[in-house]
């Protein structure tokens, strides 16, 4: 082999190493950080090679299906409906199903096809209550540098100012109906349920619904991963570096800030996936981001009827974006 052959070839592969080693980096960048609850939860595949593994005609058969389920007792037939629940059965049909022993996947297929209008009716509400479009303060900014929206954005009744609406007692605003903050619904009440927003979703993909998004516009909703500070040293500041604190990475975040005592309490307070899967068919992140948002939630004192279900990180988003809480200020 000549040498300007050989030169030619070395310069091909350096190129070639070049460019999968961008590749690598690019898919690297690109990766989802690790859920470890939805890594939990997935069942792992194993070797179906034994023999009581293989699935046999009678596992195959139909004396499994419920449709063709023979009575237990011949008296059955005597009795009304022949001893069979045919109407709503709470245990074995979905909650608000149209009919009878409809399947799951019926109900996914019409509710995310309705997706996109039940968003477009929740987004006119809000945009005849509020000025979405947010007015972001020069100056301030929250803990960890995501600008802060400032109000008032309500839109208030024809011909009313914010002026005469500070005169009037409180009396005649309720009799008259001026007050601009009303509670907001949840976007599809039939449903209801925790809705989390994109910020969260695109960290955890498993929280996603198919059948409703999360309503109030990004600029208005807290940071997300939050700030964190411990009470007993102040003088650390922000204490999240900017993660949200996980079973993945709690030791790493606080071993070296807290006490062993404190650490092991903070690890009783993440997930353990004790009960797979989960007891609610929302799970949350799992993290004391929760605790913080319900807390937040407390002080909108709003009368979303979201707040009154099972709080977890969501639920507090969906509170503090009422209109008592993030859309007033």
């Amino acid at each position: 082999m000549n040498k300007p052959v050989a030169q030619a070839l070395f310069c091909v592969c350096v190129i070639v190493i070049c460019v999968l080693t961008a590749l690598s980096l690019q898919q690297s960048s690109q990766k989802q950080p690790t859920d470890a609850v939805e890594v939990a939860q997935k069942p792992s595949s194993a070797d179906m090679s034994r023999p009581e593994q293989q699935k046999t005609e009678h596992d195959r058969s139909a004396i499994f299906s419920m449709a063709d389920a023979q009575p237990s007792s011949s008296v059955f037939h005597s009795q009304p409906k022949g001893g069979r629940v045919s109407g709503f059965d709470f245990y074995r049909d979905p909650l608000n199903s149209d009919q009878p022993f409809m399947k799951f996947e019926d109900i996914m297929k019409q509710e995310s096809a309705n997706k996109a209008a039940v968003m477009k009716a929740q987004q006119a509400l809000l945009e005849s209550r509020y000025n979405l479009v947010p007015k972001l303060d020069p100056e301030a900014k929250m803990s960890r540098g995501k600008p802060l929206p400032v109000g008032p954005t309500a839109r208030l009744a024809q011909g009313m100012t914010w002026d005469q609406l500070s005169q009037l007692r409180p009396d005649d605003i309720r009799q008259r109906n001026l007050f601009p903050y009303h509670s907001l619904p949840h976007p599809l009440q039939t449903n209801g349920g925790q809705v989390f927003p994109k910020v969260q979703i695109d960290m955890f993909p498993r929280l996603e619904r198919f059948d409703v998004e999360f309503d109030i516009p990004d600029a208005f909703l807290p940071e997300f991963p939050p700030a964190m500070f411990l009470t007993n040293r102040p003088e650390l500041g922000d204490v999240s570096r900017g993660e949200v604190v996980s079973i993945n990475n709690y030791y790493r975040l606080f071993k070296d800030i807290l006490t062993p005592v404190q650490l092991d309490g903070l690890r009783l307070l993440l997930p353990h996936n004790r009960t797979i899967p989960p007891k609610s068919g929302y799970s949350s992140s799992g993290t004391p981001v929760q605790g913080r948002y319900r807390q937040l939630a407390r002080l909108a004192k709003s009368e979303d009827p979201r707040l009154e279900a099972k709080p977890a990180l969501g639920r507090g988003l969906h509170g503090v974006r009422t209109a008592h809480g993030v859309l007033q200020w």
